[in-house]
């Protein structure tokens, strides 16, 4: 079978650039995994994303916000933020940047539900349910072999199938790898308090753990950042105690918690890929680049990453150029890489930063985040940056 773009991955990321692409490409879907109806659940899956405004502008353009249950998602309108080393806090207040909210926590099934119902009335899209095995490429076309037998030939491939990117792999793209020695912990609990629709996060020596508010305001999905050695040591499937070292590691500022889900724990290692283009294989979201969830980033940059693609091959496509050529695809590195790299780089210092115990990196980073608090016009500009705003 033949088309114009093979993208290989079915998750949100993949999916929000197929629908963004223009109408008159063929474009094809490659995931092994079929879709789940997450709007009927009674429970929350724990995987969750915060969604910022430029990404809530992207679903809108792909006609899928609109369309996800109001019920499901949770605006929140302050951040709370501080350090377990000392008494520095930082507070974050949509009032404080003139904004209705300081984003969205959203179900990652969820937004893939809808992004893939969005998928099936497009007639110019197939999704096939299927894996890559292998691939070769020329000049001209890429030959893409799946597990069925099947094979697809297309003018690129592009990679959208996570962090550890198999077409990456066997396109043999560097990368630049940072192994943080964390695992985090990801669940949904049950809270002694409300939330108040407020994200909470407190920096520990071992990491950083996160409280994001679901539209019960007394749930909320955790993301806990912790040293591995520290996780294999501890007592995973013993619920009261997992129940009080949540609890504790949010200073109890939520009471005492009660886990809703079983925890579910991944490595933490950072990826950037040295190169987004390579013959005729694109790289987009975490199979370009991946961070740490301190600052729940990853999905906004991987919505970015699809909306740029878009729009440099779009503007192709309406000049009547080669979409495909190496001299069109390379504005959409050239716009991306810089921002994915800045933002790795400094989730990369933050984590580190606040694993230090010395005295006097303590004492100077509780002075920096007390004046940050104090001016609102700085801390407008890390509102901004995380909103998407800029």
């Amino acid at each position: 079978m033949k088309f114009d773009v093979v993208i290989n991955g079915g998750g949100m990321v993949g999916l929000a650039l197929a629908v963004q692409m223009p109408k008159q490409l063929s474009i094809a879907i490659i995931d092994p995994l079929p879709t789940a109806d997450f709007s009927t659940r009674q429970s929350f899956d724990c995987r969750v994303s915060a969604i910022s405004r430029r990404s809530q502008k992207i679903l809108q353009q792909c006609n899928v916000w609109s369309e996800i249950p109001q019920e499901r998602i949770t605006a929140y309108h302050s951040m709370n933020v501080w350090d377990a080393n000392g008494s520095a806090e930082l507070h974050f207040t949509a009032q404080e940047v003139a904004e209705p909210n300081l984003g969205y926590i959203i179900e990652n099934g969820l937004i893939r539900q809808y992004l893939l119902r969005e998928v099936e009335q497009r007639t110019n899209i197939d999704f096939i349910t299927d894996s890559l095995i292998s691939f070769d490429s020329d000049e001209l076309k890429c030959r893409i072999q799946l597990t069925s037998g099947q094979q697809l030939v297309s003018k690129v491939l592009i990679a959208a199938d996570g962090a550890t990117s198999k077409v990456r792999e066997m396109a043999e793209i560097p990368i630049d790898k940072v192994d943080y020695q964390q695992s985090a912990l990801v669940a949904t609990i049950r809270t002694e308090q409300s939330h108040q629709f407020t994200a909470w996060q407190r920096f520990l020596p071992s990491g950083p753990m996160a409280y994001l508010p679901l539209p019960d305001e007394h749930l909320c999905s955790i993301v806990w950042s912790l040293d591995t050695e520290k996780v294999d040591a501890m007592e995973l499937n013993n619920g009261e105690f997992m129940n009080a070292r949540i609890a504790s590691a949010l200073d109890h500022r939520l009471g005492n918690i009660r886990l809703e889900s079983k925890l579910f724990r991944f490595p933490l290692i950072a990826r950037h890929a040295k190169n987004y283009i390579k013959d005729r294989v694109i790289l987009v979201g975490d199979a370009a680049h991946s961070i740490h969830p301190l600052a729940g980033q990853g999905v906004n940059l991987g919505f970015a990453d699809a909306a740029t693609l878009a729009k440099v091959i779009s503007k192709a496509v309406d000049s009547g150029l080669d979409f495909a050529k190496r001299s069109h695809l390379r504005a959409y590195e050239r716009e991306r890489k810089g921002e994915n790299h800045l933002t790795e780089k400094a989730m990369t210092a933050l984590n580190w930063t606040y694993s230090q115990n010395n005295p006097a990196l303590v004492l100077a980073r509780n002075f920096g985040v007390n004046m940050v608090d104090k001016f609102t016009s700085i801390k407008r500009q890390f509102m901004h940056k995380a909103l998407g705003l800029n």
